[in-house]
Formats: C-alpha cells, structure tokens, sequence
C-alpha cells in the first residue's frame, strides 16, 4: 500500500498530517472533550501537555517516513482537521494499516466537543475514505466502535458502511472492562 497523502481537503475542512506544531492545539481540544474521550478512550482518562507533545511526536515521525513508497507493517497514519476558513483545530482523525496483505485499513476519529452535531467527522471521514479507496486502491475499509456509541455507528451508516457484526469484548474500555465493538466495512 502506498502512504497516504499528507494534506486532504474537503469543501469545509483541512486535514493535515500531524505535526508538533499543533500540539498545543491538540492538547487544548483533549481537555475541553475529556468527558466527551474519556467514555471511550483511556489515554484521555488524565491529558498532560507533555503526553501530547509526546503523542504527537511519535505521529510525526510515522509522517517523516513517507519518502518511502510503500507500507510494509501496521501503521496509524494521524490528520488534524482545521476549519478551512479560520484554522481552527476541530478534530483528529486517522487511517490505521491493520493488515498490509489484504490490505485494510481502520478508520477513527473524534470532534472536539465545542464543534460537535456539525457534520465534521463525517465529512471528514468522507473524504478518507475516498483517498484510501480511489487514491491508494485499498480494497477494505473498516470503522470498529463501541457498540454504545450510537454517533460513529451513524456516521459509518451515512458513509454506506455496512455492519459486519459486533466484536465480543475485543476491546478494554478506560475503566478496564471489556466492551463489546460493533465492526463496519466499506469494499472498493
């Protein structure tokens, strides 16, 4: 699979690869959406600014490498996405290489909570999507999602995800218990 493109955008939005220049705005949208992250993610649980430029750092670096040609191992490819007219950080969404012989790629995201029921993350992802089946002729696409969180199960059905089935306590929520995951895939 080849790298993605570092910059993508939408008619509302910029999605740029990341970079530690935006770690202080990363940080600032963790902190304003912790309630939001920490349902769902346990690094959100107690954000530090040294963590996210930590974060960050090791999300760049996957981007340093991208002289090269092609994708030989699982990788988390990171986006920033800004509000096109302003700059301002909205969100963060990422193409994940979970299997470099099909391949297959995973798609997650979250908005920060000041910028939510806008259509951000599913236009965003819209365009992902796109860029990793036509741009780099992925076959699969997938988006896996606590199966409570009912806004990323409609963002994949907006986006002509088809739900595969649900993935039983195949992933360790924040507060250590296993959750069940709703599984969706797109196919080129």
């Amino acid at each position: 699979m080849r790298f993605p493109a570092k910059m993508l955008q939408t008619e509302r939005f910029v999605l740029r690869a990341a970079q530690s220049a935006y770690a202080h705005n990363l940080f600032d949208a963790v902190v304003e959406s912790k309630a939001d992250l920490a349902t769902h993610f346990s690094w959100a649980q107690t954000p530090t600014l040294a963590g996210t430029f930590t974060d960050v750092e090791g999300m760049a670096a996957v981007w340093a490498q991208s002289h090269m040609l092609t994708v030989t191992t699982p990788t988390r490819f990171t986006y920033f996405i800004h509000d096109a007219t302003d700059d301002t950080f909205l969100g963060v969404i990422s193409l994940s290489v979970t299997d470099v012989w099909v391949p297959t790629v995973e798609l997650g995201y979250w908005i920060r909570t000041s910028a939510q029921g806008r259509g951000i993350a599913t236009e965003a992802a819209r365009e992902l999507v796109r860029h990793a089946l036509e741009d780099l002729n992925t076959p699969r696409v997938q988006i896996r999602c606590n199966k409570l969180n009912k806004s990323s199960a409609r963002i994949a059905r907006k986006l002509g995800f088809r739900q595969e089935g649900i993935l039983r306590q195949s992933y360790r929520g924040p507060d250590g218990k296993l959750m069940d995951m709703k599984i969706f895939s797109k196919l080129a």
